[in-house]
């Protein structure tokens, strides 16, 4: 496994439909009007600008390049595997990699199947690699090939987490990952939860438990699952987040 990442991704991607954009005078620095003589172009205080290639801010960026990088590594024959997003594969060469926005994680048998794609790639955009594949998309990653085995880490992630979310811990520790209705053996009825009548959280509070959720799902995801179905739990809650979310989350 080797990764391997492309410098500035979105920016200079050519767009078969261009855009336009104004932009207040004000806001161009005069070295730069001087320079581009761009005074004579000045309407109403404004000046059109016409988007003839990807760059920042532009919504559309994201697919563009991507749909970019698919036509180019098509050439070669890399094509995505039909039913898994972000999985590709070689027609022949026993190559295969997962790309998350700009990043590869380069699956290969041997260093000139490898260096294809790379070639490809270079053709291009400007790369960087890592031949010892020892992080991916912010996942530490330890490689034992002859036990065949690897472990993924984020050493820190969940510490940092709790200093930007939690004011103070905990008095006693929660050994279940969120509240549950113990079952009532013996009983043929089973009685649901009772309605959350707690006060409804504002705007801040909203934001809030949404930033605390996309934090601990990409965890789950890559390295603990059993977050995922507290966080399951969380998420179908919280466009109507309450205070007792708030308990439930903390």
């Amino acid at each position: 496994m080797l990764t391997a990442d492309i410098e500035i991704f979105y920016l200079g991607t050519p767009m078969d439909c261009y855009k336009y954009m104004r932009i207040p005078a004000k806001d161009i620095p005069a070295d730069i009007m001087e320079q581009y003589n761009l005074a004579p172009l000045v309407h109403n205080s404004l000046v059109l600008t016409k988007i003839r290639q990807g760059m920042y801010g532009l919504p559309q960026a994201g697919i563009l390049a991507y749909n970019h990088l698919v036509e180019h590594l098509a050439i070669s024959d890399y094509t995505p595997v039909k039913h898994t997003p972000g999985l590709f594969r070689h027609a022949t060469r026993p190559v295969t990699f997962s790309l998350v926005v700009y990043d590869f994680a380069i699956k290969y048998f041997n260093r000139g199947n490898a260096k294809h794609l790379l070639a490809t790639l270079r053709s291009l955009y400007n790369i960087t690699t890592n031949w010892t594949a020892s992080m991916y998309s912010g996942i530490t990653l330890q490689w034992d090939y002859v036990a065949r085995t690897v472990d993924l880490s984020m050493l820190g992630y969940i510490e940092k987490a709790l200093e930007i979310y939690l004011d103070k811990r905990l008095k006693s520790p929660q050994h279940a990952p969120h509240a549950w209705t113990a079952p009532s053996y013996g009983f043929k009825v089973q009685l649901t939860p009772p309605a959350d009548n707690s006060e409804p959280l504002d705007a801040g509070g909203l934001t809030r438990i949404q930033q605390i959720i996309g934090t601990l799902l990409f965890y789950g995801r890559a390295i603990d699952s059993t977050l995922l179905v507290a966080l399951g739990t969380l998420s179908a809650a919280q466009s109507k987040g309450t205070a007792a979310t708030v308990q439930a989350i903390t």
